[in-house]
């Protein structure tokens, strides 16, 4: 039984920087060593930051090669603007092609002044050449970081793509956002997943400083989808008439969850509303269903979600993943600076499962102030395994720096067990 070749990421402990000019993110990288010249990749980034104060900037961005080269639509300028020790979650989508010499793909970061701090960090590279030769996989992107194209409040669909699914499988939707203020009035983006009259997931994130620059991810899963020609968009427009946003980049991916020995999924529109300040909540019990997997090989699983969060004031909601009730992803936090912002959040998480009886694959949520009615909705949760229904033999390279570290090609020491290679 084949696997596909997957290289993951994830440094749940945390980390700090002062530095004013860019550096690397310690351990935050793609290696080169764990892919192949000249093959596709898609590469998902997601992190948690924070500031020491609430005036100055932190900027982060992925990058390709030694030279470096700046990877399109990465690199992000977040300003803190509110209360210190509140967390930002971001996240970036691109399909990246190896040259004929492979390269690292690094996460590096600076600041304007102070500390910055990067709580948790998610990276995830999946092989994509045999799951889109065997039409299990399609992409398409927009890129205007050479010439931003100004928002206005009419919705435009920028990065977009058109496939005919079989009318049984599932698939799962990735789209990327980045976005530039240029201009300091309070405004905001709206953007959306959007397929066709389906406009959810949908999100509204304020950037009210000039020069500031965001990047996100919405996610959502998609069962059985018709035996049709089906159009999926990255939809964004300027919410208000200030006119003070730039679309940067976007990127979307549509993977075929059939395409995998097993696989599990799960979607919510409505609101799971939060009962008790500072307190863990699973969000995918009972009529949320979840994503729990009765894997029937032994093998190395994904779990890929998101969620937004409308939250009531100036507070934090966060989101994570666990597998067999293990933290794999480390909390997203969501952040607003208006009432009226729905905040995405997303993640990924990586864990080696047995076959057999069913396994708990769940979103967990918290709130920090449930005085003010703070909720996550739109939640997409989906876990497959690294085993394909049929192609080439791969390899699963990890790296999980929260949980012991690298221990090499034949899997990860630590205290949730071992992941194989």
């Amino acid at each position: 039984m084949a696997d596909i070749n997957l290289l993951a990421v994830t440094d749940l402990t945390g980390t700090t920087t002062t530095s004013t000019t860019y550096v690397d993110v310690t351990g935050a990288i793609l290696a080169k060593e764990s892919m192949t010249a000249l093959k596709r990749y898609l590469v998902m980034v997601q992190f948690t930051t924070d500031h020491s104060t609430a005036v100055d900037n932190m900027s982060l961005r992925m990058v390709s090669g030694t030279t470096p080269t700046l990877m399109p639509g990465s690199e992000i300028i977040a300003l803190n603007h509110q209360t210190v020790g509140r967390f930002y979650c971001f996240g970036w989508l691109h399909e990246f092609t190896q040259p004929a010499t492979s390269e690292d793909l690094q996460l590096q970061w600076k600041v304007s002044a102070g500390t910055g701090t990067i709580k948790s960090i998610n990276m995830l590279a999946i092989e994509v050449d045999d799951l889109a030769a065997a039409g299990h996989y399609y992409y398409g992107e927009d890129d205007d970081t050479g010439a931003p194209t100004q928002l206005t409040t009419t919705p435009v669909d920028f990065a977009t793509l058109t496939f005919t699914p079989n009318g049984t499988d599932d698939w799962l939707v990735l789209a990327g956002f980045t976005t530039l203020s240029n201009a300091t009035p309070n405004t905001s983006v709206a953007a959306v997943l959007r397929h066709g009259a389906d406009v959810q997931p949908a999100a509204l994130w304020e950037q009210d400083v000039s020069g500031d620059t965001a990047t996100h991810i919405l996610t959502r899963v998609y069962p059985a989808l018709a035996a049709s020609s089906q159009q999926f968009d990255c939809s964004a427009e300027e919410d208000g008439g200030a006119r003070t946003h730039d679309h940067k980049y976007t990127a979307i991916a549509a993977i075929n969850l059939n395409a995998f020995v097993d696989h599990s999924s799960s979607w919510v529109a409505g609101a799971h509303s939060f009962a008790v300040n500072n307190t863990p909540e699973i969000l995918t019990e009972s009529a949320d269903s979840g994503a729990d997997i009765t894997p029937t090989t032994t093998g190395n699983f994904v779990a890929i979600y998101g969620g937004i969060s409308p939250v009531g004031g100036f507070d934090v909601n966060r989101l994570w993943v666990t597998m067999e009730t293990v933290d794999e992803s480390g909390f997203k936090g969501a952040y607003v600076h208006d009432i009226a912002d729905d905040q995405p959040m997303s993640g990924s998480g990586l864990r080696s499962l047995s076959s057999g009886s069913s396994r708990v694959i769940d979103l967990v949520g918290q709130a920090q102030d449930v005085t003010n009615s703070p909720n996550i909705e739109q939640r997409s949760l989906a876990c497959f395994s690294v085993a394909l229904t049929a192609g080439p033999t791969g390899r699963i390279m990890s790296s999980m720096a929260g949980y012991g570290g690298l221990a090499g090609p034949g899997g990860i020491a630590g205290p949730h067990g071992g992941i194989a290679g």
